[in-house]
C-alpha cells in the first residue's frame, strides 16, 4: 500500500505489471540489482542484502595485513 503514493491513479494497472517484471528482471532473489534499483530508496530489505554481500566477499577474499593497514583484495 505504500508504494500507492508513488503510483498516479491512471496508471495502477500499468503499476502492477511493473512491479512485476521489476521483480523479473531487478529484484532478483538470488542476485538482485539494488545498485540499478529505481526503487531501492523505498526498499526495506537492501541493507540486508548489501550487508550479506560485504560478509560473503570478505570470507571469499579476506583482507591482507601490510604493516599497520589492511589491503582488500
Amino acid at each position: 500500500m505504500e508504494l500507492m503514493k508513488y503510483i498516479p491513479k491512471e496508471k495502477v494497472a500499468a503499476g502492477h505489471y511493473w512491479l512485476l517484471l521489476h521483480g523479473r528482471y531487478t529484484c532478483l532473489a538470488r542476485k538482485p540489482l539494488c545498485q540499478k534499483c529505481g526503487l531501492a530508496h523505498l526498499c526495506p530489505s537492501i541493507g540486508d542484502y548489501i550487508q550479506v554481500k560485504v560478509q560473503l566477499q570478505l570470507r571469499l577474499y579476506p583482507p591482507i595485513k601490510v604493516g599497520k593497514a589492511f589491503l582488500l583484495t
